[in-house]
């Protein structure tokens, strides 16, 4: 089971290192098949810590391609869900939540990649987007789906888009995990048990840093859509356990 864990956390950094976002999908993705649905809330405590660690490195390597402008905007829409998300994943259960958010996930991931309709949504529905990838961030990581959709058009490369994002999970990272902490949401000692994951995890992070420079722009777009109808089916499978 350790082999399963290992390369499910090492598979989402390389993946959130590539593509700026997605690490959690991945991750839960495979756990959720694999591991007893009723120990994954407990997982979602390493998973907050694993994809942060990942954050956090492209962040201080990458913070000269940051676009403040956009990350300014994403912060305070999405900083009351994540209150509410945390809140949330300690007294309700997120079945029926997840079933409508991966529904819209799944039809939005369906449009990137195969229709010819490219979305530019006004500035209240970006709002609205960013406060339900805060409110599902906190309630179980995964949020930045909804971050994308909401400004993938508005970066101008994906370096840029990269970058902000990951500036954009820490923040959202520290917010929740301060949340946890304070309504004991997770037992933080639990961190000491989960040692071996971070050799295989950095290792992950390596090879996801040289894969990132040398991708096209069509293929990380590409990546983004996929990654996108993907976490749609993931969420959809999972609110069913």
């Amino acid at each position: 089971m350790k082999i399963i864990i290992a390369l499910a956390f090492s598979l989402g950094v390389f993946s959130e290192n590539i593509f700026g976002f997605g690490g959690t999908i991945v991750a839960m993705s495979i756990l959720s098949f694999w591991i007893d649905p009723d120990n994954i809330k407990d997982l979602i405590f390493i998973i907050f810590l694993v994809t942060n660690f990942s954050a956090s490195i492209i962040t201080l390597t990458s913070y000269k391609k940051i676009c403040l402008k956009i990350l300014k905007s994403m912060l305070l829409p999405s900083f009351f869900g994540l209150l509410i998300g945390a809140y949330f994943l300690k007294i309700f259960s997120s079945q029926l939540i997840l079933r409508i958010f991966a529904l819209f996930i799944l039809f939005y991931g369906a449009n990137s990649l195969f229709g010819k309709k490219i979305w530019h949504f006004p500035k209240i529905v970006k709002k609205f987007f960013l406060f339900i990838s805060g409110l599902v961030t906190g309630l179980f990581g995964g949020g930045g789906v909804f971050a994308v959709m909401a400004f993938k058009e508005s970066f101008k490369n994906k370096s840029q888009m990269r970058a902000t994002l990951m500036a954009f999970f820490v923040f959202c990272n520290i917010t929740r995990g301060v949340q946890y902490f304070y309504q004991k949401t997770f037992d933080f000692s639990k961190i000491m048990d989960f040692w071996w994951i971070f050799p295989p995890i950095f290792l992950a992070f390596l090879i996801g840093s040289k894969v990132h420079i040398k991708v096209s722009e069509k293929f990380f777009y590409q990546g983004i859509s996929i990654l996108i109808f993907l976490a749609g089916i993931s969420l959809f499978i999972k609110s069913f356990i």
